[in-house]
C-alpha cells in the first residue's frame, strides 16, 4: 500500500492536475489511516472537477469521522444534488444531523433511507434514537423491535431499547434488554448505565454504584449525565456517588 502511494506521488509530481489520480491517492491514504491527507486529496480533486458525487460522498464520510458534522452535511447535500435518488446518502446525512442536534431534520432523512432500504438495522436504530430524543417512545420501540427482528444479537440496539423502556416506565423490559445486551457485550456502557439507573430507582444502592462504575470506566463522559439524571436521585448525596461522578 505504501508503494502504491509512492507511485501516485510520482505521477502527481509530473501531472499535478489529475482529479482521478488525486481521488485514488486519497483512497490509498484513507486505507493507510491518513484521514487529513485523504480529505486534502478529495478536496483538490473536487476543485479540479466539481461534479463528482462519489468524491463528495467519500469526503463527507471522512469529515464525519473527524467530527466535522457541518462539513459532512454540506458534502452530503452536494452529493444528493448530483444524485438525488441515492436515498442511502440521506440516511448517512441523518446521522450527522443528529450529531449537531437537528433531530427533526434527521427524521425525514432516515424515513427516506428506510423507504429504499427497509431492512437497514443501522437506519432503524438511528431513527429509533431520534424518536427517543423527541420522547416518541412507542415509535422508538417499534424501530428497535424491527431492528432486533433483523439482528437479534445486536447488543447496541438492545441497550438502546432498554434505555427508552426506562423512560417509558417499563422497568422489567428495560432490565431484560440491558442484561442481555451486557451479556453479549460486557463492555457495553449504555447497558451498564441502564442497569445502574434501574438499581438506583429500586433502592439497590451497591448494585447501582457497581454498574455505574462499570459504565464510567468505559465512557467517563457519562458522569455529567449521571449527575443530573433523576434516576440517581436516591444516590445524590452519597459520598461514593459524588466521588465517581465528580467533574
Amino acid at each position: 500500500m505504501a508503494g502504491a502511494l509512492a507511485d501516485y506521488d510520482r505521477v502527481l509530481e509530473l501531472h499535478p492536475n489529475q482529479p482521478n489520480v488525486l481521488t485514488v491517492r486519497g483512497n490509498v491514504k484513507m486505507d493507510l489511516g491518513d484521514v487529513p491527507g485523504a480529505i486534502e486529496d478529495y478536496s483538490r480533486s473536487l476543485d479540479l472537477l466539481p461534479l463528482q458525487p462519489h468524491v463528495f460522498l467519500l469526503r463527507a464520510i471522512l469529515r464525519g469521522r473527524t467530527g466535522d458534522a457541518a462539513g459532512a452535511i454540506s458534502d452530503f447535500d452536494s452529493a444528493l444534488q448530483l444524485e438525488p435518488g441515492r436515498s442511502e446518502i440521506r440516511g448517512l446525512r441523518g446521522l450527522q444531523k443528529m450529531r449537531i442536534g437537528d433531530i427533526l431534520g434527521a427524521l425525514p432523512d432516515f424515513d427516506a433511507a428506510l423507504n429504499a432500504k427497509p431492512d437497514s438495522v443501522s437506519f432503524l436504530a438511528n431513527r429509533g434514537l431520534a424518536k427517543t430524543y423527541l420522547e416518541r417512545f412507542a415509535e422508538a420501540i417499534w424501530d428497535f423491535d424491527r431492528a432486533l427482528e433483523l439482528d437479534p444479537q445486536n447488543a447496541e440496539v438492545l441497550a438502546y431499547r432498554g434505555e427508552v423502556k426506562i423512560q417509558a416506565g417499563d422497568r422489567l423490559g428495560a432490565r431484560l434488554d440491558s442484561e442481555q445486551a451486557l451479556q453479549l457485550n460486557p463492555k457495553g456502557f449504555i447497558a451498564a448505565y441502564n442497569l445502574a439507573a434501574l438499581a438506583a430507582r429500586e433502592g439497590r444502592t451497591e448494585e447501582a454504584l457497581d454498574f455505574l462504575r462499570q459504565a464510567l470506566a468505559v465512557r467517563p463522559g457519562l458522569s455529567g449525565k449521571a449527575r443530573t439524571d433523576r434516576n440517581f436521585e436516591p444516590l445524590r448525596d452519597r459520598p461514593e456517588f459524588l466521588d465517581i461522578t465528580k467533574p
